[in-house]
């Protein structure tokens, strides 16, 4: 009988034997690696940290050490310039060569055809943007926690169907990529593009909206343990998310399609807002959060971050 490949099996065909990575140090320990530093180890480190190293790259941080490599994996590196208007040449508002970020758009009643071609003429910029970005970063640990905290922290471009909102979303992990965790759950609980994706933006007190409730507790935060009795996954429970929400009622997105002078932003409705006491269970030592308007959202997150 003839051998099977598997595609996995074809790609390691006939490949020379690597050695061994050294095992780094388990559990919590974080101290500092002081085995050997080879070829091998210093391509696991950039394969973990960077985008499509050089073999050049490779060689040169192999003839480095460890610090050194580390200080340039983790060196400021200048914002990217924004994603330009680089094909759509009959656009009255951006000329080739100009930024369209926070810029409007065509009016869909005025130009429906037209006002599609941009949209899609601008997520093709923004793809194209994000890619060079990737490209340009070289030995730098970036771009790579960029896209961590966007796997971590999803959203869409086909849902939210704005790349203005998108690049803000991406713009705001690039700047706190390194940055504080806490700090940034705040600041993409209130992006523009998270409340649309999540449907945070149609979250109000007469009918409130638990998608970013539920999300924030299960996958961006705390995560869901195992069920401890009805409605209760250790961590957090069903009316915990019921009262989170509650919380995060009355913010809306601004600026969505080139509207609002087409800043891509957020903004809190007040008469939107549910203005109850909002009382958590037991696994938040029966937290009572009062109407806080505006700023209430991070009373919940302070709540969620004094947990153990």
């Amino acid at each position: 009988m003839a051998q099977t490949f598997t595609r996995a099996d074809f790609l390691r065909f006939k490949q020379a034997p690597k050695s061994p990575i050294p095992t780094p140090p388990g559990g919590d320990n974080l101290e500092k690696y002081t085995g050997a530093w080879t070829f091998e180890t210093a391509a696991h480190l950039l394969r973990r940290t960077t985008f499509g190293s050089t073999l050049q790259q490779l060689k040169d941080a192999a003839d480095s050490d460890l610090d050194t490599l580390m200080d340039q994996l983790f060196d400021t590196l200048p914002l990217p310039d924004e994603p330009i208007n680089f094909n759509l040449e009959d656009d009255p508002i951006v000329p080739l060569g100009s930024s369209w970020i926070n810029q409007l758009y065509v009016a869909r009643d005025a130009d429906p055809e037209f006002a599609q071609q941009q949209i899609i003429a601008r997520t093709r910029s923004l793809r194209a943007w994000i890619m060079q970005t990737i490209f340009k970063s070289g030995i730098n640990i970036r771009e790579k926690m960029t896209l961590f905290w966007h796997n971590h922290f999803v959203t869409e471009l086909s849902i939210v169907r704005d790349p203005n909102f998108v690049y803000n979303y991406i713009h705001t992990l690039r700047q706190n990529a390194l940055g504080n965790f806490k700090e940034l759950v705040g600041l993409i609980t209130i992006d523009p593009a998270m409340l649309v994706y999540l449907n945070g933006n149609q979250n109000n007190q007469n009918a409130p909206n638990e998608n970013y409730a539920r999300e924030l507790f299960e996958l961006f935060t705390i995560g869901k343990g195992d069920l401890a009795g009805p409605n209760d996954y250790t961590t957090f429970t069903e009316d915990d998310v019921v009262a989170a929400a509650k919380v995060l009622t009355g913010w809306r997105d601004q600026g969505f399609g080139g509207r609002d002078g087409g800043v891509a932003g957020s903004q809190f409705i007040r008469p939107l807002h549910d203005r109850s006491n909002k009382e958590f269970s037991h696994r938040f030592n029966n937290t009572v959060i009062t109407n806080q308007f505006e700023n209430e959202y991070l009373a919940l997150i302070d709540m969620i971050f004094d947990q153990e």
